[in-house]
Formats: structure tokens, sequence, C-alpha cells
């Protein structure tokens, strides 16, 4: 080959290449350039108009090109329905340029600001569902591009600025989001200023309004989760349910302001389970009466239950502690409702801790119980096994099991309380010395020490505002069988008791006195209405009411009498009754009365006797 053709190939070459190098300039600098940049975005987002068949704008990007920073401004997307879905104010992210032109897309860096999304949900059905079916594919389910298939996109770091969300009628704000991910799980996680708004409205119609907000939330390389400043707040805008009953705790679900602080271990997370370590939990409801002082546990969830064990709870000097507990989710295959259960619970107890929220009037009751039970439930109600309340030095000891009934209906008049109390044992004294931390008023104290060892066997129902107690009192002078009722409704209680053998004279102090046997059934008014109308008319410290008895033996002194009918009925100022002792010869009976339960001693007695003629006798 002569030397001409070779210096018109070199030359060719060198044309050729020059040409290239020219080319990759131009398209570099076309590239650079706004104009071009908005003019390619454009004609991007009219393709993706026509695809998705609604409005898609973005006012303007700047690419630039070899660092493949990109930065797009005003993105928004219309839903099928002509409503704003989503809007972005800015978007910049950092792409690995040459990796990208090798079929990996490695984003180091996304960021968000200015984010607005609407998302609306019914029937199952998206509002973004659109998008999901436009890049979906055909029916044999291969991909519009075959060649998309060898791409992978990874994002190493994702942060956002004021965002703000709305699903359905809840409203989300983020104000900052920093988010760190690796193989295409999330590492870590940094967020401040979260918040979400929604409402429930009841089977009533009311409606409750609620705020939840945290302040600071962190995940540290997928092994540390800590939340502070958590508040939950709630208002149906009605009074809370404790107005006007003083006697009714703070604690109302439709009035919360509840503010949490924790940090857990991540043991474990995939797809379909998490197990954690919750190391440290404080929450405080001051208005409530709230105050959560510690909560430590194990946590595992998966979609069939989640798992609790070595549980600790603490309110102020109250602490609760149990080995496991478990909760079943609802089946619908095997037509299995939600489930509960624990081990054992034990701990201390002090009254005192939960009287705001709960209970006021066990504001002074600062005597420590200790406390043990087994739990199981389900969505109707729930069951209380192997119950034991006792006092450290076991002058008061208590074993129950018993039951609450009628969750599922979502009907206060359908709950139902009962228990079996098998048995109680507590000394009479320390009766007393447990009433004077009730605000309860105290009558015949005197008569109450003389009973001694109290042993109580029987059981009690709560109905809707009616209170049963029932059983069989033993005591060191004697036994009673007894029930009685308490009615909130009619505000009375009522009752009736029976005895074998009760050793009167020394109830009542008076020695003359022998054993009685007898039943009796008695009305006592309760409503703090009526007598007060009643005190001040007639005055009196006496309760307000009637009772009946029959006494089948009975002796006073030398004299022992069966048969005898009597009755009592109280103003509350002067308690006046009558004994009839009727036989065939002589009818003995006596007029009663007395002012003041615990010198029942000193009772006014005015006795009387009527004997009849053979006549009579006869007829």
């Amino acid at each position: 080959m002569s030397r001409t053709i070779w210096h018109k190939i070199l030359k060719f070459v060198g044309i050729t290449a020059a040409t290239v190098v020219l080319l990759f300039v131009a398209l570099f600098f076309a590239i650079n350039n706004p104009a071009i940049q908005n003019l390619l975005l454009k004609y991007s987002v009219g393709l993706l108009s026509e695809k998705l068949h609604t409005k898609v704008v973005a006012d303007n990007v700047s690419i630039t090109i070899p660092s493949a920073d990109m930065k797009l401004t005003g993105l928004r997307i219309d839903d099928l329905q002509g409503r704003e879905m989503l809007s972005i104010g800015n978007l910049s992210a950092d792409i690995d340029l040459w990796r990208a032109i090798k079929g990996d897309v490695q984003v180091d860096k996304v960021a968000l600001t200015d984010v607005y999304a609407l998302i609306v949900k019914n029937d199952s059905v998206a509002n973004f569902q659109f998008i999901i079916d436009a890049f979906r594919g055909d029916e044999s389910g291969e991909s519009e591009n075959a060649d998309s298939e060898k791409v992978t996109f990874n994002i190493d770091r994702i942060s956002a600025r004021n965002c703000h969300v709305a699903f359905n009628d809840k409203v989300f704000d983020i104000g900052k989001l920093d988010c760190q991910i690796a193989d295409k799980e999330v590492k870590g996680l940094d967020a401040e200023k979260l918040s979400a708004t929604f409402s429930h409205t009841n089977r009533k119609g009311v409606t409750t309004q609620y705020n939840a907000s945290v302040g600071k939330l962190k995940i540290h390389n997928k092994e540390k989760l800590e939340v502070c400043d958590a508040i939950i707040r709630s208002d149906n805008h009605l009074p809370r349910k404790n107005t006007g009953k003083k006697n009714r705790g703070f604690f109302d679900e439709n009035h919360l302001d509840v503010t949490a602080n924790f940090e857990a271990s991540i043991l474990h997370s995939s797809n379909d389970s998490i197990a954690v370590t919750l190391d440290r939990f404080t929450a405080a409801d001051n208005v409530a009466g709230i105050d959560i002082r510690e909560l430590r546990c194990g946590i595992s969830a998966n979609s069939k239950a989640i798992t609790i064990s070595n549980a600790v709870i603490r309110q102020i000097d109250t602490e609760l502690k149990f080995d496991k507990g478990e909760i079943r989710f609802p089946d619908k295959s095997t037509d299995s409702p939600l489930s509960y259960s624990t081990s054992t619970i034990n701990g201390r107890v002090i009254l005192k801790n939960i009287s705001r929220a709960f209970a006021p009037p066990l504001r002074n009751f600062t005597t420590p119980l200790q406390l043990s039970v087994d739990l199981k439930g389900d969505n109707d109600g729930m069951d209380f096994n192997n119950v034991a309340v006792r006092t450290a030095d076991k002058r008061l000891d208590i074993r129950a099991k018993g039951a609450l009934r009628g969750l599922l209906k979502h009907d206060s008049h359908a709950i139902k309380v009962h228990f079996d109390v098998k048995p109680m044992l507590v000394d009479a004294r320390y009766v007393e010395s447990l009433l004077k931390q009730l605000p309860v008023k105290r009558m015949m104290m005197s008569q109450l020490r003389v009973l001694g060892r109290i042993r109580y066997s029987g059981s009690f129902d709560v109905v809707w505002r009616r209170q049963t107690f029932r059983g069989l009192l033993s005591t060191n002078v004697g036994s009673l069988n007894f029930e009685f009722s308490t009615d909130q409704n009619s505000k009375y209680l009522t009752g009736r008791f029976r005895t074998e053998k009760l050793e009167a004279g020394k109830i009542l102090d008076m020695a003359n006195i022998g054993d009685v046997a007898a039943s009796a059934k008695f009305k006592i008014d309760l409503s703090k209405e009526r007598i007060k109308r009643m005190r001040a008319h007639e005055g009196g410290k006496l309760p307000v009411g009637e009772a009946s008895a029959h006494v089948s033996k009975a002796s006073y002194k030398f004299i022992t009498v069966t048969n005898i009918d009597g009755m009592v009925k109280s103003d509350g100022n002067v308690a006046k009754g009558s004994i009839d002792a009727p036989s065939k010869f002589v009818d003995i009976s006596c007029d009663f009365s007395f002012t003041d339960t615990d010198n029942l001693h000193k009772m006014d007695v005015k006795p009387k006797m009527k004997l009849f003629s053979r006549r009579k006798r006869d007829k």
C-alpha cells in the first residue's frame, strides 16, 4: 500500500475522531444549557402526562454534567379526579453518571422540600393506583422495555423538609427527615417535628379530635430507636366525664394530654416480623393523674401475634411485673377472635397512686398491698384467675377469681362483673384502720371491734350501677349469711341476713342479752339530696331507713324467748322500734329508741305485757 493511501486513511480517522470529540463537547454544552434542559423537561413531562392521562407540570430543571447533580422545581401531578395529588417545591438528586450509563443508577442523595401529597383511599382503591397501573406492563407480566429489567436503582440517603400529607381525613406533617439506606433497608433515621391530626366519631355521633406529635425520632444503625416528647391530645368538645361527679376519676380517653419519651433496642426486623426491647419508657398526663415512671419489656410481633416478655411497669410507688404476655390477632380463616393472656402478674400496689385517674376516694389510701393475678381475655371480656391481695403482715388476705363480660356489645348497660371470694381473712380492728383511709362515714366501730377475726366467703356482681354482695361472714361472736345490694339509680341499700347463733350481748355491750338466732331485712337511704333535706329539718347523725327482723330464739337474763318479731325505723335523728313476743297466755312487747349507734346500751326501752283471760285463751 502506497504512502498516499495511508495518509488519506489517517486523515479520515483524524477527522472522524475530531468530529466525535466535537459532538461530545457540543452535547456536553447542550445538556448543560438551561434552555435545552427545560426543552427536554417539557418534552418528558408531556410524555408522562400522556401516559398517565392526567395533568403533570414541572417549572424548571437544572442538570450539571459531569457531576450529574439534578435540581427540579415546581413538580405537580393531578389524580384522575383533577385534584392536586402531589406537589414538590424542590427536588435535588446526586447521581453517579458513569454507573448509570452501565445500568446501575446510584443516587447518593435525594432532597425534597415543600412537599404536599393527597392520598384518598375508598373501598380499597387509592387515587394513586392509576400510576401503578400505568407502569405495570402488559398482562403477560413483561415490562414495556425489556432492557429496564437490567437496570438497578439504589438510593443512599433521602432527606425531606416541610412535608404535608393528607390521607382521607387524616393529616400528617414532617418538619425534618433524614433517612440513610443501605442494601435497600433503612439503617438510620433522624426526624423532627412530626405531627398527625385525625378524628373519630363514636356510635352516639360524638366526634373526638386527636392530635399527635413527636419532637424527635431517631433510629441508630438499625439497632436503637429513640423518641422524645411524643404527645397525644384528644378533645371531644364536651365536659370531662368526671364533671359534677367528685368521686369519679379524671381519666377520660376523650380528654387526653399525654407526653411520653422512650428508647428501644431493635433486635430483629423484617417485612413480616420485628423484635425489640423497650429499655426506657415514661409517660405523664398531669390532668388525669397518669405518671408512669418506668416501663420495660421485650416485644416481638408478627402477622399473627404480639409477645411481651419480662415486663415491668411502675407508676410512682406502684410496681407490677410479669414474665410473659401474648396478644393474638383475629383470624378469619379459623374464626378466632382477638385474645390475650399473661403469666402471673405480681407486684406492690399503692391505691393512692391511681386515685386521681380512676378513683378519687382512694386519695388517702396508702397501705401497701401485694397483688398477684392471672389474666386472659378476648373481644368480649376478661377472666381474672388466682387473684390474691394481701398486706405484708397478712392481717388482710383476700383470694378470689372473677370475670368481666359484655365489652363486645359496646353498651355500658350490658357490662357485667362477677367475682367469687374464697376466702377473705381480716382482723376487725384492721378493718377500722383501713376505713380511716377512705372518705366514708364510720358507724358502729365499737361493735366492729368485737367481731375479732373475720372470715368471708361469697361473691359480688356489678350490673349497670347496681352492686350485689352475698356470702357467709364468720366472726369470733357468730356467723351471718347475708345478701345486700346498692342501687345507684334508686339510691338505696337493701339487704337481708340470717344467723343461727350470734352473741348479741357482746356486740351491743349489753351483758344481760345472750345468744340470738334471727333473720332480718333492711332498706337504707343513700341519696345525699334526700338525706340533706331531712337533716335540715330533723338534724341527727343516724342513717335513714328501716329494718324488720324475726328472732327465732333469744335470751335476756334468765328469760328465754322464741319467735319474736321486731322492727325499727330511723328518720336520721331518732331510731324508733318495737319488739313483739306473742304467746298463748301473755303478749310481751316493748318499744325502744336511740340516737347513737355507739351507745346502744343507753337506749330507751319501755316494756309492755298483756295477760289474756281464760275466755280469750279458749277463743
